[in-house]
């Protein structure tokens, strides 16, 4: 069975900070906002770190360069089901 990762150590320095937060959590994900973020994160050394943990803990935002419809995607490749899906389907 696959082990959840540690909450990532980020540095403070990371791309993401001098960005506005409310970018990584749109209503809708447009091509040229995608384009734009997927330049942050893809600047950014801790983009894998943050995309695990972002698979495993984060149903919406935008995080280490996956969406919120992407890392669900990866999360049912994988057999992963995150505390919001096990509620969802316990209702």
């Amino acid at each position: 069975m696959q082990q959840p990762p540690e909450y990532p150590r980020f540095t403070g320095k990371e791309p993401c900070r001098s960005t506005d937060p409310e970018a990584f959590f749109p209503d809708t994900y447009k091509p040229h906002h995608v384009r734009m973020l997927r330049r942050v994160c893809g600047a950014c050394p801790m983009q894998g770190p943050c995309a695990e943990y972002a698979i495993w803990f984060e149903d919406i935002g935008y995080w280490g360069g996956l969406s919120a419809p992407e890392r669900r995607r990866i999360r049912q490749q994988r057999g992963i089901r995150i505390r919001s899906e096990l509620r969802q389907s316990a209702a």
